[in-house]
Parts: C-alpha cells; sequence; structure tokens
C-alpha cells in the first residue's frame, strides 16, 4: 500500500470507537493470519493468548505485553521489527503496513476503558419505543455504524406470503391474500401476524421445525417419528409454542428433564434419545440451545472459541453422567 495511502486510512481511525475499529478492520484479522496457530485455542505460548484484547491484556508468562499508548514499551510490537530477538511471527515477517497498524492501534488503546476491553458497545436504546421498535432500531443503528443500505418495503402482497411462510410454513389461500390485498386499514400488518400466532397452525408448524433444530430429522439421526410422537416430544413442542413458554424455561425443561406437569412431560426425550449416551448429550445440549460445538474441547481448549475449555466439556458431561434412562 503506498504510505499516503496507509496514511489517509490510518487517520479515518482517529475517534471515539478507534480502537475497537482498527481491531475489527486490521488487528484481529493480522493475528489470526499470523499468531493464533502459537497463540490461541489448545496451544498458547508463553501462555499468550492473542484471540482478544481481554486475554492480550492478561499478558503472558513473562507478565503484560501491551502498554496501551505506548507501542515501544510494549513487547507485542517491538518482537516484530526485522531486528528483534526474539523476533515474531518466527518464520516470517510482517510487513511495514501491518506493523503501521499494530502501532496505531496500541496508541488508540490509550482511550481505551477496562469496560471495553472486548469491543463489545451495547447500543442505547430509547425509553419509550415498542418492542417490536426496539428490534428495528437496533438492526437499522447496526446497519448504520456498518454502512449497510436498508432493504426497500416490501410490497403487500409479497409481505402477505412471506409473513405466512414463516409463521405457518405455507402460501396463503386464495381467499386469504385477497382479504389482505383489499383492507385498507392501517394496522392489518399487525392483525395479520397475530392472527397467525393465535391459529393452530402456528405451534405445529413450530413443534417440526424446532424438532429438527434440537434433535435433527428422523432419517438422519434415525429416530422413528412414531417414537417422538409416542413418547410426547411433539406434544410438548407444540404446547410450548402455544402458550408462548419462554425459551429459558423451555432450555430448564430440557436439560434438567424434571417435568413438574403432565405437559412438559415429552421435553425428556430430549436427553432419553441420546440412550445415555452423556457426551453426546453434552453436545447435543451446547449446539442445540448455545450454537456452539463442544466436541473439540474433549481433549484441549477450544482452538477457536476461547471461551470453551475442557474443562467445561468434562464438566457437562458429569452434570449429565448422573441421569439414566429408566
Amino acid at each position: 500500500m503506498d504510505r499516503v495511502l496507509l496514511l489517509i486510512s490510518l487517520s479515518l481511525f482517529w475517534h471515539e470507537n478507534a480502537s475497537a475499529d482498527l481491531w475489527k478492520a486490521h488487528i484481529a484479522p493480522i493475528f489470526q493470519s499470523n499468531c493464533v496457530k502459537c497463540h490461541g485455542g489448545a496451544k498458547k505460548k508463553a501462555g499468550l493468548d492473542i484471540r482478544s484484547l481481554e486475554s492480550i491484556l492478561a499478558g503472558s508468562e513473562n507478565g503484560p505485553v501491551i502498554e496501551k499508548g505506548y507501542p515501544e514499551k510494549s513487547s507485542i510490537f517491538t518482537v516484530l521489527r526485522a531486528e528483534a530477538d526474539p523476533h515474531m511471527p518466527p518464520k516470517g515477517q510482517l510487513n511495514n503496513n501491518e506493523i503501521e497498524y499494530i502501532r496505531v492501534w496500541i496508541e488508540t488503546l490509550a482511550a481505551t476503558k477496562e469496560s471495553d476491553s472486548l469491543y463489545d458497545s451495547a447500543i442505547e436504546i430509547p425509553k419509550d419505543l415498542s418492542v417490536s421498535g426496539v428490534i428495528d432500531y437496533v438492526i437499522e443503528e447496526s446497519c448504520s455504524k456498518q454502512g449497510i443500505p436498508l432493504s426497500p418495503t416490501v410490497d403487500d402482497r409479497t409481505f402477505c406470503r412471506r409473513v405466512h411462510l414463516d409463521i405457518v410454513g405455507r402460501i396463503p389461500t386464495s381467499d386469504e391474500m385477497t382479504d389482505f390485498l383489499k383492507s385498507d386499514s392501517n394496522d392489518k400488518k399487525i392483525k395479520l401476524v397475530d392472527r397467525l400466532l393465535s391459529s393452530n397452525e402456528y405451534p405445529n408448524y413450530m413443534a417440526e421445525i424446532f424438532s429438527a433444530m434440537l434433535l435433527g430429522r428422523e432419517s438422519e439421526r434415525k429416530k422413528s417419528r412414531e417414537e417422538r410422537i409416542k413418547n410426547g416430544w411433539l406434544e410438548y413442542l407444540t404446547w410450548a409454542f402455544k402458550t408462548n413458554r419462554p425459551w429459558d424455561a423451555m432450555a430448564k425443561d430440557l436439560v434438567v428433564a424434571k417435568p413438574k406437569s403432565k405437559n412438559e412431560l415429552g421435553a425428556s426425550w430430549f436427553l432419553f434419545e441420546q440412550k445415555n449416551n452423556h457426551s453426546e448429550m453434552a453436545k447435543l445440549t451446547m449446539s442445540s440451545l448455545l450454537g456452539k460445538q463442544i466436541q473439540c474441547a474433549q481433549c484441549h481448549d477450544h482452538p477457536v472459541s476461547p471461551e470453551i475449555e475442557q474443562r467445561h466439556y468434562w464438566g457437562m458431561i458429569a452434570f449429565f453422567n448422573r441421569s439414566l434412562n429408566v
């Protein structure tokens, strides 16, 4: 990159959130490509984890590697120079532009609070917004910050079709579409959504979707549909969506498997279907409820998810190991 262009590029980052923007745009990719193999996941040479600012600020076995605002006093920067000994990366050399980005990033850290160490800046939500208004506001704010233009509003015909597919899993009938298009009510979209959510089709459709999401399709896991129906699994999911059961309550139903009412009985099938395979229970719970793959942590700390350590995997195994199908 031409030096003039580099200076122009760097000048764009001198603002309140400069260090966070630099991290996302340049620093994290540089570290990911050149450093994480030795300083992240299962392998952390010298005890240095370079996958997040929080872990970098924790330092290495030899002490701190960054002094905020002072690149020349930060070993994470000084080891990058060609003449450095020791030199990092050991078998390569960052180019001048990459080194300059890291230098400026360390300088901008002087204005970074400890509470901002993970660069997770929450969006401040106006207090007078409705629930749907909050969702719209968060999406609009996020798109605005990233320079992503909002999609244009769809026409009524498209809206009616999409809402039916999303909520009840089918396209609207001819009569349903005609009634919606003819309506001149200002809140007809809200009324349509409310009508579909209060229908029996909604919980039935969601039960099918979440059965596949949580336990996999019957054919993939070699489990018959009849088994799940017989043991109340689909009945439980249907009841949960029909009564708008909270997500945390559903998660507890599935993992604790101690039903307190007849309606909750079918939730036990989530674990029962694993046939006392406690490793499978742990993997299924993580992937289904937390969206994380945990099997890598069976032998070592997770290589790409620093928050998942080997002790977490075996802790979950120990938790489920107390259960037994009866």
